[in-house]
């Protein structure tokens, strides 16, 4: 299956801290293999997403090297395949999905490196390729959670802070670097996580902040034709759990927002019959809402969530949340209106995990805007996407 990426992020289960309490074991050495087998099957219909498969591996061995002080370098190779293909598209997308052709032949191989420095309470500095195992710690709508194993590792500068009653995230990954004259634009993302908690007892209460950013243009002479611009998604958010035992149960709603700048957004115009004759407005302001109720315990989750939005376009997330239709040309929605429910169990051994998951998705019937069409009435459907992953994440310590 042919498949255009967006190439960003690594994979699973990065180094932790090798601390230690004397001079002579303050080098460290250790070999790390972190990957994901993956077989995804995305059931998708209807003129806002086409379905498509993942079915593929990525495999980063690495080794760590604990340096004196705080410092620990990282290096080795990220390598993501696709079963059954030749070659790789080039170039970052905006979402996980097939288009366009394969142009690059051989594997698909990159350079993996990172400096870490711990600088003690929980607070992290990582410069070069960017630790990231759960999306940033963004919600769902603002990123697509294939990208954890389907694309290319994200590299740049990133500050972490993991408390008890305070996570963040701030990162910058160069998607994609440039020339002068280069026939492309320079894109780079950028994004923080913030979420301060209260926890008492069996309780717990979280205010997710986020917002990512993504900028397309260059400073240099580019033989683009595209202009400069920035897109931005931001979200706030109350989350509220309970636990009992082992399990988890979380409910919580979130408002986000979609602004860009650049172009202006134009105007629809209509002939006298009605049908469409310009483009349809690329907005420059759109908003969105998601809430989500969740049971959760060690080896998986259920969960039911309901989006709805107006003229609101996700960065690095998947298009059941875009008012921007995917694959039809010139087409966008008016307020859409999706009801999902999914899951995910997992077996866990020393060294590697089995993960089923899977999710139900609904769209509630909306309308469309069309370039030479008159409105679109778009019915309801139901999509599903299954899959299954194989996570490895050994370690040997070569010098304890």
């Amino acid at each position: 299956m042919r498949l255009k990426l967006i190439g960003l992020i690594g994979l699973l289960g990065l180094i932790g801290p090798m601390s230690s309490a004397n001079a002579q074991d303050s080098v460290r050495l250790a070999l790390h293999l972190d990957g994901t087998l993956f077989m995804v099957d995305n059931e998708y219909t209807g003129c806002r997403l086409d379905g498509y498969t993942l079915p593929g591996f990525a495999l980063r061995p690495t080794v760590a090297w604990r340096l004196g002080g705080p410092l620990t370098l990282q290096g080795g190779l990220h390598w993501l395949h696709y079963w059954g293909g030749s070659g790789f598209p080039p170039g970052p997308l905006n979402e996980v999905r097939p288009t366009g052709s394969d142009t690059l032949v051989g594997p698909h191989i990159l350079p993996w490196l990172q400096a870490r420095f711990d600088f003690g309470n929980n607070v992290t500095l990582v410069v070069g390729s960017l630790n990231n195992t759960d999306g940033h710690g963004l919600v769902c709508p603002l990123y697509n959670r294939e990208r954890l194993y389907a694309v290319d590792p994200e590299a740049g500068a990133q500050l972490l802070v993991e408390q008890r009653l305070l996570t963040a995230d701030l990162w910058v990954d160069w998607r994609q670097f440039i020339w002068d004259r280069s026939p492309m634009q320079e894109i780079i993302n950028g994004g923080l996580t913030l979420v301060p908690r209260w926890l008492s007892g069996r309780w717990s209460a979280e205010l997710p902040l986020a917002a990512v950013v993504q900028h397309r243009g260059g400073e240099g002479l580019t033989d683009t034709t595209l202009g400069h611009y920035n897109l931005l998604n931001a979200t706030v958010g109350l989350r509220l759990g309970y636990r009992i035992g082992s399990m988890w149960l979380k409910a919580e709603g979130n408002l986000l927002g979609y602004a860009r700048t650049g172009h202006p957004e134009g105007e629809l115009v209509y002939d006298e019959w009605g049908c469409l004759r310009s483009e349809p407005l690329d907005y420059k302001r759109g908003w969105g809402a998601w809430t989500r109720m969740a049971a959760q315990w060690d080896q998986g989750a259920i969960e039911v969530a309901y989006w709805v939005s107006e003229r609101f376009r996700p960065i690095l997330g998947s298009y059941h949340y875009s008012n921007f239709s995917s694959n039809t040309s010139s087409m966008t929605h008016d307020r859409i209106k999706v009801f999902s429910i999914g899951g995910h169990y997992r077996w866990q051994w020393t060294g590697y995990d089995l993960e089923l998951q899977g999710t139900i998705y609904h769209y509630f019937p909306f309308t469309a805007d069309r370039k030479d069409y008159w409105k679109c009435y778009c019915p309801s459907e139901t999509m599903a996407s299954l899959g299954v992953l194989v996570r490895l994440h050994p370690t040997i310590r070569l010098i304890k």
